[in-house]
């Protein structure tokens, strides 16, 4: 007599199936990446190290040291992506600049990479090519020898009253944004070759599947940008692994998953006890690079 199989044991198998496929695929997405620095050139990550970044905000604190570097290593943490945003004159403040010189190089020195953050403001996205090979052009020449990488945080649907008040809706204006995004894209690309030097897009996930609505083949895939950082900002770790199961499978640029684990700024952010449980998924059963 032939056994019966239980749904449940079904939908378990299936279960299993899934995890097993994307953690398998996951692995040709770290080889693509891996070929793709080297392909490139730069000073991306090694082969054996998978990247696990950390947003930091200088204008958060009063001073920065090399104390705050060494409880990030304890973490674990092996890249650093550092933003000057809203810390007064930041670059142009010689006491900020020599603070901000003594925390990389310290970083460095611990065998730590650090991304510069730039262009960090939603209306950059209507900036013309002149302004904006100008703005980008002269961060990496005045820090080529300071940072890595560079990341840009532009972040067009953001929903601040400066930003709406001046400028067309965003949900209602998706497509208008996201072509003016890939222009963009595609200019900062090519300063970062005219320098030699590697260019990070930072966005949510969901652009991938508003882009494809829009008609832009490939999604995300249509960025100029070396990589992309994914701001995967949700309340649940389901929630989390849902915003990019199809980037997952259909992306070939590399890219980073960057989860919230502090609240404010308006974003969702994993709970406490969901922290350690996103971690395990992304970096194990995934193999993928992350951020915090």
């Amino acid at each position: 007599m032939m056994k019966k199989v239980l749904p449940e044991s079904i939908a378990l198998c299936k279960y299993y199936l899934i995890i097993i496929t994307i953690f398998i695929l996951s692995l040709l997405i770290i080889t693509n990446e891996t070929k793709a620095q080297n392909d490139d050139g730069g000073k991306f990550i090694p082969k054996k190290a998978i990247e696990r970044g950390v947003w930091f905000y200088s204008g958060n604190y009063a001073a920065l040291d090399n104390s705050m570097i060494n409880n990030l290593l304890a973490k674990n943490f092996n890249t650093i992506y550092f933003s000057t945003v809203n810390d007064g004159e930041r670059w142009d403040d010689e006491s900020k600049s020599k603070n901000y010189l003594k925390f990389i190089d310290y970083a460095h020195s611990k065998g730590m990479q650090v991304f510069g953050v730039t262009l960090e403001d939603p209306t950059d996205i209507f900036k013309n090519e002149k302004d904006l090979r100008s703005e980008f052009g002269k961060f990496i020449n005045n820090t080529k020898n300071i940072f890595d990488s560079y990341m840009i945080d532009v972040e067009p649907h953001t929903k601040t009253d400066s930003f709406t008040k001046k400028h067309p809706p965003f949900e209602e204006n998706k497509c208008m944004y996201f072509n003016r995004y890939i222009n963009m894209s595609k200019i900062l690309r090519n300063v970062a070759n005219e320098f030699e030097v590697k260019y990070i897009d930072t966005i949510p996930p969901w652009y991938h599947e508003d882009m494809k609505k829009c008609g832009i083949n490939g999604g995300i895939d249509a960025l100029s940008s070396n990589s992309i950082n994914l701001m995967d900002y949700t309340s649940t770790v389901k929630d989390a692994m849902n915003e990019i199961n199809s980037i997952l499978f259909e992306v070939k640029k590399p890219f980073v998953v960057s989860i919230k684990i502090t609240r404010g700024q308006g974003d969702a952010s994993l709970k406490n006890q969901d922290i350690n449980k996103a971690i395990y998924i992304l970096t194990t059963l995934n193999s993928l690079p992350i951020g915090f």
